[in-house]
C-alpha cells in the first residue's frame, strides 16, 4: 500500500484485497478511506497513532475485513482509534492470527465491528466519565477496560452467520 496523500485521506482502498508485508502505521492526522469491500492482511503491527485525527472510514454499503499477524513467530499487536461505519458491526471486522496477542480501542468513540482474537489480550480505554458503547461481537483471550463502556451484540450479524459457519441460538447481555 502506497500512500496517495489526495485530498484529506492518506490511503483509498477500493474493493479487493491488500497485502502489507510489514507493520501499517497510519500516523497523526493520517486517514484511510474504504470505498467498496477491502480485506487488508498485515502481517506485522497494526497501528492508529492519534485518536483525534487518525481514523478509518468506510462507505455505506462498504465492508472493511483486517487479518493482522501470522500462523508463527513473533508477537504483534493491533491498536485501533476511531473507525467510521454505517452502524453494522458487520462492516468492520478485525481478525486475529495465532501471533496477535495484543489489541487496543482508544478511539474515545463507540466502536462498531467484530472481533476475532481468540490469542489477543483485549484493552479498551477512553471516555472517562462518558459513556460509549461497544457494539457487536468479540472473540479474544481476555478484556480489559479503562474507561465507561457498554456492550451490545449487534443482533444484526445473526443473519450473516451462513458465512462464519455457526448459528448464533442465545445470548445473555450482562
Amino acid at each position: 500500500m502506497v500512500p496517495v496523500n489526495l485530498g484529506t485521506n492518506t490511503y483509498i482502498l477500493g474493493s479487493g484485497d491488500y497485502y502489507v508485508n510489514s507493520d501499517l502505521v497510519l500516523q497523526n492526522n493520517e486517514t484511510m478511506f474504504i470505498n467498496g469491500n477491502v480485506r487488508l492482511y498485515v502481517t506485522g503491527n497494526f497501528t492508529m497513532k492519534s485518536t483525534s485525527g487518525t481514523f478509518i472510514s468506510i462507505v455505506p454499503g462498504g465492508s472493511l475485513k483486517v487479518y493482522i499477524g501470522r500462523p508463527g513467530g513473533a508477537a504483534v499487536a493491533g491498536a485501533f482509534t476511531q473507525v467510521n461505519n454505517t452502524g453494522f458491526a458487520g462492516a468492520f471486522q478485525v481478525y486475529g492470527l495465532n501471533t496477535l496477542t495484543s489489541l487496543t480501542w482508544n478511539g474515545n468513540s463507540a466502536f462498531v465491528g467484530t472481533i476475532y482474537a481468540p490469542y489477543a489480550d483485549y484493552v479498551m480505554g477512553g471516555g472517562g466519565s462518558t459513556d460509549f458503547d461497544f457494539q457487536g461481537a468479540a472473540t479474544v483471550r481476555s478484556v480489559n477496560l479503562n474507561g465507561h463502556f457498554n456492550f451490545h451484540y449487534d443482533q444484526n450479524l445473526a443473519r450473516n452467520q451462513k458465512e462464519a459457519g455457526f448459528a448464533v441460538i442465545s445470548w445473555r447481555e450482562l
